[in-house]
């Protein structure tokens, strides 16, 4: 769970489920984003032990962030940068 603090002192967080995993099987990881104010856009890494990957073409969203735009990418081994923004706020 991570938690960020807006400059308001609203409180926003990012839950993580999934369950565990191991070698040579997939595994579904949802994110959750509880805002209780508006956001545009959130950045954000995630760090997977070595021999890991995130299929970046498995990604998919929820209605809640139709209007939203989702950059992934390796940026470098086992570190994924995840950019979730909308176009139409910035």
């Amino acid at each position: 769970n991570i938690n960020i603090e807006n400059s308001d002192s609203d409180d926003i967080s990012i839950e993580i489920s999934g369950g565990n995993i191991s070698s040579n099987s997939p595994l579904n990881i949802f994110f959750n984003l509880n805002n209780p104010v508006a956001i545009s856009a959130i950045q954000f890494d995630i760090v997977y032990p070595e021999g890991f990957i995130i299929n970046l073409n498995s990604i998919e969203k929820f209605e809640r962030i139709d209007d939203y735009n989702i950059i992934t990418q390796e940026i470098e081994e086992s570190r994924y940068r995840f950019i979730i923004y909308n176009p139409y706020c910035i």
